[in-house]
């Protein structure tokens, strides 16, 4: 007779409310030794908050926490980094101009000026051999890949000797190359008796790592059950609802069905160079034509964020031109480059999308909350026209707030970037840089960006699309580039050719121009 996995964290009947709104509805979540436990759920169905009661972010409403059959109650994240519980957020926590060791140091009490590192670095070293990576405690984090930020951020909560680790949308920020070694990562660690929170929203990673799986919608349990037989459409449908997954089907157009005009992004051998956390740009040339779109491809750190920069007026060339809409705009700030048709939704929504302590109509009029009819004759907001604008905006993107008075930073992922999308398509733009616009969007969110996108290619935009995620790309573009080390490496035209092919030619692209 096999004994039953010790439940290392447990909530039972957890509920939080923020007024009259119910963010968790007597929520039940038993978290096992030995178990990758997946959590899945649409933008907005609960599970930040509910990770952020377990690492003490958040006080429940009512419900409670038990650790190992205890109750425990968490007055703030000390509390439950000292009952051993621990999380690796979606967005990097470390100080890129610290080494690993120094960032690891930080947060022990002894401080980091009193912490022997020598000691600690040779301590980091065997943990992270025992579980199954490398990492090198004496370089400098701004160094360091996405995936390996992720590694070093494990370890910490390992040094700390976590019981029970919690991850955010992990594989978001991850090369293709990087996402099996984590999941392999995450087997490991849950080998070693550990319970493994993964919070996702894809399917695949499910299936592959995790042993048991708990769905959420609109705050509530709508499923828990061992991963074993589950289906992949099983789970779409319980996360957003049969009807809805039934319409998600993403809308396509290949580059043989359709006439494009003229070019309206033109990147004539530009080069950039290297800035703090950003590659350079090594010669690009590269057109996106009306009514079409663009994807580039490539492992991210390659120059994509220096690609999108060069357009949008936001970094200097060192070499070569840009032009929209026919004008080189090489001398164009990006409030002018705006004003000739350009509209850009950065990768990081964060810090570069929306001023998050501003409310969602504010973050809406950001670039003409000086211009009528947002101010009067003396320069005064009219902030009743601004909230009316933004209501009618919150039912055409389908922004789920409680009000357009509400900040932003307390909305889900998929909702903060719908208000991105609100505020740059806004009167037809002539041109578009989308830069990782489904980074840790679930798929209703996703199909609503792919909406938007196909809408303003219809009405002749020309779209160049950044993204990691591939399946995207090659449902979506009319032909896609690679970039690789600030260089393209090759171009491949979607839809005359099987998907699989064009896949495959992508792959081989990247492998060789590394």
């Amino acid at each position: 007779m096999t004994s039953r996995p010790v439940i290392r964290l447990e909530a039972k009947q957890l509920t939080v409310r923020y007024g009259e709104f119910v963010a968790n509805d007597r929520v039940d979540l038993a978290l096992r030794a030995g178990e990758v436990h997946a959590v899945l759920g649409e933008n907005g169905a609960g599970k930040s908050t509910l990770m952020n009661v377990l690492i003490g972010l958040q006080p429940p409403s009512g419900g409670h926490l038990e650790r190992d059959g205890r109750p425990v109650r968490f007055a703030g994240p000390q509390d439950a980094t000292a009952a051993h519980i621990g999380m690796v957020h979606q967005h990097s926590m470390l100080v890129e101009r610290l080494s690993v060791v120094e960032n690891i140091a930080l947060g022990l009490n002894e401080g980091l000026g009193r912490v022997p590192l020598a000691e600690l670095a040779a301590q980091l070293q065997a943990l992270a051999t025992e579980s199954g990576f490398t990492v090198d405690p004496w370089a400098e984090v701004g160094a360091l890949s996405p995936g390996e930020r992720q590694r070093v951020e494990i370890l910490k909560l390992l040094q700390r000797q976590a019981e029970v680790l919690i991850l955010d949308e992990p594989t978001s920020v991850l090369a293709p190359q990087e996402v099996r070694p984590l999941l392999q990562t995450l087997r490991r660690l849950a080998d070693a008796d550990r319970a493994i929170v993964l919070i996702t929203h894809k399917l695949d990673e499910v299936a592959e790592v995790a042993d048991r799986i708990t769905v959420l919608r609109a705050g509530r349990v709508v499923m828990c059950r061992p991963m074993r037989g589950a289906q992949a459409s099983e789970l779409a449908r319980c996360m957003v609802g049969s009807e809805a997954v039934d319409e998600a089907q993403p809308p396509q157009a290949s580059a043989s069905q359709r006439a494009h005009g003229d070019v309206m992004m033109a990147y004539d051998d530009v080069k950039v160079p290297p800035d703090e956390g950003r590659a350079p740009l090594q010669g690009v040339t590269l057109s996106v034509r009306e009514g079409e779109i663009v994807g580039v491809a490539g492992v991210d750190g390659n120059g994509q964020q220096a690609l999108a920069d060069a357009i949008a007026g936001l970094t200097p060339l060192s070499a070569g031109r840009v032009s929209l809409c026919g004008t080189d705009v090489r001398k164009l700030g990006a409030r002018a480059r705006r004003d000739l048709g350009l509209a850009y939704i950065p990768e990081d929504r964060h810090h570069t999308g929306l001023v998050l302590d501003l409310s969602v109509a504010e973050n809406l009029r950001l670039h003409d909350f000086q211009r009528r009819p947002w101010v009067n004759w003396l320069g005064q907001l009219r902030r009743k026209a601004m909230l009316q604008a933004g209501r009618v905006a919150m039912g055409q993107y389908d922004i789920r707030a409680r009000e357009a008075t509400q900040q932003a930073r307390w909305l889900s992922g998929g909702n903060q970037q719908k208000i991105v999308l609100a505020r740059e398509l806004a009167g037809s733009p002539r041109a578009i840089v989308v830069s990782q616009p489904c980074k840790g969007l679930d798929l209703l969110s996703t199909r609503a960006v792919h909406e938007a996108l196909h809408a303003q290619r219809l009405k002749g935009a020309a779209i160049l699309y950044i993204s990691t995620e591939l399946e995207h790309l090659l449902d979506h573009c009319d032909r896609i580039v690679v970039l690789s080390r600030g260089r393209i490496a090759g171009e491949v035209l979607c839809g005359q050719q099987a998907k699989a092919e064009v896949q495959a030619r992508i792959g081989e692209l990247m492998a060789g121009a590394a």
